[in-house]
Order: C-alpha cells, then structure tokens, then sequence
C-alpha cells in the first residue's frame, strides 16, 4: 500500500496499468508461470497448446502468448491472450488462414504489433485480438 491507504501501481511502456502487488508471469522451461508477487509462489502453470510457448508479454492484468508458428495446427492462430487465472481472452485473427505470427510482439499505443510468416504486419486490437491494420513489408 502507499501512503494514504491507497495501492500503489506503475504504468508499462504503453501505459497499461499494472499495480505492484499483481502476480508475475514468467516463461519457464517453456511453461508459463504466474508468481505470487511478495512469496515467488507458483500460482498457475500454463502449457503450450500447439507446440511450444516462445514469448510472452503481459498487458495490463492479461498476458499475450505466441508460440513457435513452426509445426503449429494450421486451423488455429499462434497468437493468444489470456487472463490472469490463465483463462482464454481472444485468439488473435490472422491475416490469411494459411498465415502465422512469427515475430515478436510489441505492444504499442496503437495495438498489439506482429510481423507474420508471410510478410504482414499487424497491429491488433488489445482488448479483442482483431486486426486493426495490416501492411504488407516483406
């Protein structure tokens, strides 16, 4: 808590708030770990769907999850969020349905941004997944 009573919290990059009592993620031996934010405790695991989990990154009380578009079902996106009990948010929307993200994620004041396999950039909406704007840059 801060002075006054109040919880304190800091802002990421794009100003996502995030308090500093909320648990931590972390990729582990390919695992995805949430952490007690004091103790260190494992909260919650989370295994790879598809093949195996290659970034993280927490947005806000949300972690996006993309993992190796190599090997990966081709019915399905390789791009996920879930929320903080490691429930399903969205499943990002690609570009084509033969399409993968295979480039990290940044998260920007305009979106989610991810360059596909075949040359798409994206920027996705954060709270839905869906494609905001696409660009062809290969």
């Amino acid at each position: 808590m801060a002075a006054g009573g109040r919880s304190s919290s800091s802002l990421g990059s794009t100003g996502h708030l995030v308090p500093d009592s909320a648990p931590h993620f972390e990729l582990t031996d390919g695992v995805l770990l949430k952490r007690h934010a004091v103790s260190g405790q494992v909260l919650a695991t989370h295994k790879a769907t598809g093949t195996r989990i290659v970034q993280i990154l927490r947005v806000g009380e949300r972690v996006v999850v993309r993992e190796d578009y190599c090997q990966f079902p081709k019915e399905r996106s390789n791009l996920y969020c879930l929320d903080a009990e490691f429930q399903p948010v969205w499943v990002a929307e690609r570009p084509s349905h033969t399409d993968a993200y295979a480039n990290a994620v940044s998260d920007t004041p305009d979106g989610l941004v991810c360059a596909t396999w075949e040359g798409v950039t994206c920027t996705l909406d954060v709270e839905t997944g869906r494609i905001r704007s696409k660009a062809f840059t290969k």
